[in-house]
């Protein structure tokens, strides 16, 4: 009689990808990337076995996931990328979900500064974030929202060789230079920006993939354990 396979996942190897993530990320925090249902793996799995092994700080999509993450981590810090809007306030507000701010008009909502935050500035990748024809808007804007973190994205840091992730990380020093005192805390790095060293790790990581077993080179695994293995019976 045949048997279907089974999919196991792996509570050690998701917490041990968090650590080894966390001990490649220097001195900055290092927050977990549970979108799109924790890639697939499943929020109800990842999320406990995350917190266990000490992460404070996660990102989803949108505010539905961050929603479904406030009922398995009530004290946990989480931002949902895509923001919500101002009739979401209300329910956001009391399950204390902070939205990511990706458009000048997002900004200044009124309230929104009570929500904490995050500004998102485009370096690069061209598809979320205030755009770079709009920084000179940036210390108004900051005043307006009073952000808890200031991030930016990596667009090719998985590609070797690119110089992209260079002239990003110029460009994001460049507007925390500029705002002086008045910057937050800051986080530009994914799985591989952690990679690419401390110049790039600021005072939050905000790994994805990496902690799911997938590393930016396939010849290279960095250590990472695959959460999801496959077994035929």
């Amino acid at each position: 009689m045949s048997r279907k396979p089974r999919l196991l996942l792996s509570r050690q190897a998701l917490a041990d990808n968090y650590q080894r993530l966390s001990s490649f990320s220097g001195q900055a925090e290092c927050a977990a990337s549970i979108k799109a249902n924790a890639y697939g793996v499943g929020i109800e799995f990842a999320a406990p076995v995350l917190w266990e092994a000490g992460c404070r700080t996660y990102f989803v999509a949108y505010l539905e996931e961050a929603l479904a993450l406030r009922s398995l981590l009530p004290d946990a810090v989480i931002y949902a990328f895509h923001g919500y809007s101002p009739d979401e306030f209300s329910v956001a507000r009391d399950k204390n979900i902070r939205p990511v701010i990706n458009t000048s008009d997002a900004a200044t909502t009124q309230g929104i500064a009570s929500l904490r935050p995050a500004l998102h500035i485009d370096t690069g990748m061209r598809r979320l974030g205030i755009p770079h024809d709009e920084y000179e808007r940036l210390p108004e804007l900051m005043e307006c929202c009073q952000p808890s973190l200031l991030m930016s994205h990596l667009a090719s840091a998985d590609e070797s060789g690119s110089s992209q992730s260079q002239q990003q990380l110029a460009q994001f020093e460049s507007v925390r230079d500029a705002l002086g005192s008045r910057c937050p805390p800051s986080s530009l790095a994914n799985t591989a920006g952690i990679l690419l060293g401390e110049n790039y790790q600021f005072d939050l990581v905000r790994p994805g993939i990496g902690l799911y077993g997938g590393s930016p080179d396939p010849m290279d695994p960095k250590g990472f354990q695959p959460v999801v293995t496959w077994q035929a019976q």
